[in-house]
């Protein structure tokens, strides 16, 4: 967990918590992105995109 710290490592602070912010709301994005895919796309488009998740998961850090 973050605790908020004074002098300049409160800017690094306050940064690493608008890049969670950040992450929270691409990884939402990606979620709806995929429910989308997964309505509106044929299975033989959508499984391969499906195949490379684990990947994209991985080097996301997710």
């Amino acid at each position: 967990m973050n605790t908020p710290v004074s002098g300049a490592a409160a800017g690094l602070w306050m940064e690493e918590g608008a890049m969670d912010r950040f992450e929270n709301a691409a990884r939402i994005v990606a979620v709806a992105v995929g429910a989308i895919m997964l309505a509106f796309v044929s299975a033989d488009r959508w499984w391969p995109v499906l195949g490379l998740a684990p990947l994209a998961m991985g080097l996301s850090g997710w």
